[in-house]
This record gives C-alpha cells, structure tokens and sequence, in this order.
C-alpha cells in the first residue's frame, strides 16, 4: 500500500485498556505528512507512519518511509511485547523525539537491518529514542545502518535494562550512542565512521574513519 500526505496517523493501534495481538504491518510505501517542512522540527504529535500502545507481536518489515512530520515515525507504549522492526528504510523524517520512540514499558523489542537515512536540512536529534521511566528491556538494536547528521544522536537510551546495541555502523553522526539511565546496557561491535572527537560513542564500537 502506498500512503500520501496524511493528515494524522497512517496506522493507528491504540489499545490502551486490553492488549492487542499478533498485528504486521508489511511492504508499505509511506510518503509523509501534509505540511512536512524540513526546515523545521514535527508539529503535531499523531503525525506517524504507526502509533502503537499495548501492541503483543508486532511486526513492521519491508517499508519505506518517509517526511514523517510528528513526535515520531514509529510510537511504541505501553507494555509491549515481542515487537520486531527489521528491513526497513526510514529517510527525511523531521520529528519531534526520533525515527522510533520507545516509551514506558515496552520489552523483547527488536530493531533489525534497517536503514535510517538522515536529511542534513532536518532537525530531528535522534534516530531511537528509548526514554520514559518504567521502560523494562530488552531492547535490541542489531545491524542497521544509520547515516546521520552533524547534530543528530543515533541511539539513546535513557532507562531500561540489558539493552542491546550490537554490529550496527553509524557514518557521520554527531553522537552515536549515547547510555544516560538504565543498567547492564550491551554495546558492542558497532563500526562508527565520521565521528565528531571523543563524543562518538561512549563503548563498544571501533572508530573506522573520521571522515
């Protein structure tokens, strides 16, 4: 299916009460927001390609998207479980918290093989924001590619446990991955080109290239 100019969420679960299941979302085209401006950070929150809360066994694979223009690209809440986000590519996106936000409590999330191709005209400050107290883990963040910005951080995480960032490669992000709350965070074999000096990445990566 192709989306165009969508004046709210192209997909909408909202589940706040009792918990959906066993939902996939595959081989969508979404080509952005009514109004996306690039210059200028999302405006409204349920501008998304998907907004999910209390979603078990959620699959998006084999999607394109792009101008996403509200808090996110993809919204995760709520206790969810066993979500996979793999083989995807998210390009000029322009949101509020980041390409894929992950908030309080969601767990056994996985966010594979995708690319996450960041305009230079854009100002969103993260690709995968996990953040919100409560958020439980495990998140894992294995083999993408993120293609960033002089102003953009890839990854942060802000709370959760035993989260899992592994064998991805960053080229020219300002921060790569940044670990600001949680414990026991796994980072480890991440190739990092076109770091800016000691802010790259704070563990688990090897600097390939500074340019």
């Amino acid at each position: 299916c192709i989306a165009e100019n969508q004046y709210l969420d192209f997909i909408e679960l909202n589940s706040a009460t009792v918990a959906m299941k066993n939902v996939t979302i595959t081989g969508c085209h979404f080509k952005g927001n009514v109004g996306f401006n690039p210059a200028a950070k999302g405006s409204n929150t349920e501008l998304r390609f998907v907004g999910a809360t209390e979603v078990n066994n959620l699959t998006i694979t084999n999607c394109i998207v792009e101008e996403v223009w509200g808090d996110s690209a993809i919204h995760l809440e709520d206790v969810e479980e066993h979500v996979i986000i793999s083989n995807n590519i998210f390009r000029r996106c322009n949101t509020i918290y980041g390409y894929i936000q992950n908030i309080a409590p969601s767990k056994e999330v996985n966010i594979s093989a995708n690319i996450f191709d960041h305009d230079t005209v854009t100002s969103t400050d993260k690709f995968i924001d996990v953040s919100t107290t409560g958020s439980e883990g495990r998140l894992n963040i294995v083999g993408n590619k993120f293609f960033g910005s002089t102003y953009a951080t890839a990854v942060s995480i802000s709370t959760g446990d035993n989260n899992v960032v592994s064998s991805n490669s960053f080229k020219a992000c300002a921060t790569a991955i940044v670990c600001s709350g949680g414990s026991t965070q796994i980072i480890t074999n991440n190739d990092i080109f076109g770091y800016s000096g000691a802010s790259g990445i704070i563990a688990g990566g090897r600097y390939v290239s500074a340019t």
